[in-house]
């Protein structure tokens, strides 16, 4: 009974975790001129973590477009990809919001926006797609 309890509260710490997106637990993080996206993440009851995740395990491309798509491979057909946005909005960005130039299939390179919190997470300091 006692080991139900804490796989039911591990579980549900999990499902929190990746509620949140990972920029609320992770600091320093970075995109690669490979597509890897690399941070600092906490982890419950130690250390925080060096982690890095391939961003085309959790995007895809379509029709440039960038989306959450877990092993979409997305970063095979973007590039110039940065955190924060060149467009002027009010509000602001959010802070893992990422930009891309994305292939359209068609010749083209437009520019993509997603925010990351919704396709990555933070698992007990490793960078996940949910």
């Amino acid at each position: 009974m006692r080991l139900t309890s804490a796989l039911v509260a591990l579980a549900a710490l999990t499902t929190a975790v990746h509620a949140r997106g990972f920029a609320d637990s992770c600091h320093d993080y970075t995109i690669d001129s490979n597509g890897y996206l690399k941070a600092t993440c906490a982890v419950p009851n130690a250390a925080d973590k060096t982690t890095q995740i391939n961003l085309s395990n959790c995007l895809g491309n379509a029709g440039g477009r960038l989306q959450c798509q877990v092993n979409g491979g997305a970063m095979g057909s973007c590039r110039r990809c940065f955190f924060g946005g060149g467009k002027a909005s009010v509000p602001p960005p959010p802070p893992a919001e990422m930009e891309c130039d994305c292939g359209d299939g068609q010749g083209g390179w437009p520019t993509s926006w997603i925010d990351l919190n919704n396709c990555v997470s933070n698992t007990f300091g490793t960078l996940t797609c949910p």
